[in-house]
């Protein structure tokens, strides 16, 4: 695999799916992670589709049980309304496990990134804003960091500005974002199984394959999905 390419890990119910090499259209250079090609994209598949998201209780479970990967983050894209001094503006939010940019190994700009701290219920409401919107929307102010934004009202202190141009590859797809916001999942949100919006990305733990994280994947899955959707269990191996 190519250091521009990203191993893509079907999971179909009751199945197995093969791995492939997707190279984003958008990626014409090597990808600016640590070790590239130990990341992998994570995909749920069903008859009728072969890319599908996740929802947090199954992402959840898959992330908490998988040992052939370091880590399995998920990725959810929303928007917010920024609220400036004379003005407001719609700008793109991705939500994001705390996990992420550790996993990708990515630097900020000034600040820091999103840390798995920041997913916990009781950790202050924080964001990292992209470097496009600082200096737009702020004029490269340095004392940003450390100060709050108003996002649809709330107050998010600004921890970081990620560098120009972030991009994560998850297939076809690059996920790009003005504002990036810790994940948090609501307690609504993890009673969910049939709500797919998350798509994952994880990186291989040493030692381990894409081929061995595939049979664990699958066989974890596989193992969800009959203890908690039997239903779908059965419809899909029919």
């Amino acid at each position: 695999v190519s250091g521009s390419a990203i191993l893509c890990i079907a999971l179909g119910i009751g199945s197995t799916a093969a791995i492939s090499s997707a190279i984003s259209r958008a990626l014409l250079q090597p990808l600016p992670f640590r070790e590239p090609e130990r990341l992998v994209t994570v995909y749920r598949t069903t008859p009728h589709f072969d890319t599908g998201p996740f929802s947090p209780a199954n992402y959840s479970d898959l992330a908490r049980d998988v040992h052939q990967l370091e880590g399995l983050a998920a990725i959810a894209p929303t928007t917010a309304l920024l609220q400036l001094t004379d003005e407001a503006a719609q700008v793109s939010v991705k939500r994001v496990t705390g996990n992420l940019f550790p996993l990708l190994g990515v630097r900020a700009l000034r600040g820091r990134m999103l840390t798995v701290d920041d997913d916990r219920a009781d950790a202050p409401q924080v964001v990292v804003i992209g470097e496009e919107l600082w200096r737009e929307r702020f004029g490269g102010d340095a004392s940003l960091v450390g100060k709050p934004i108003r996002l649809d009202g709330q107050a998010y202190t600004v921890v970081g500005i990620a560098p120009r141009g972030l991009g994560i590859p998850h297939g076809s797809q690059v996920f790009r974002s003005q504002v990036w916001r810790p994940m948090r999942f609501t307690p609504d949100e993890l009673a969910q199984r049939r709500s797919n919006f998350l798509s994952a990305l994880g990186r291989l733990a040493p030692g381990a394959t894409a081929q061995s994280a595939h049979a664990e994947l699958v066989r974890l899955f596989d193992g969800v999905i009959a203890a908690k959707q039997p239903e779908l269990f059965e419809v899909f191996r029919e």
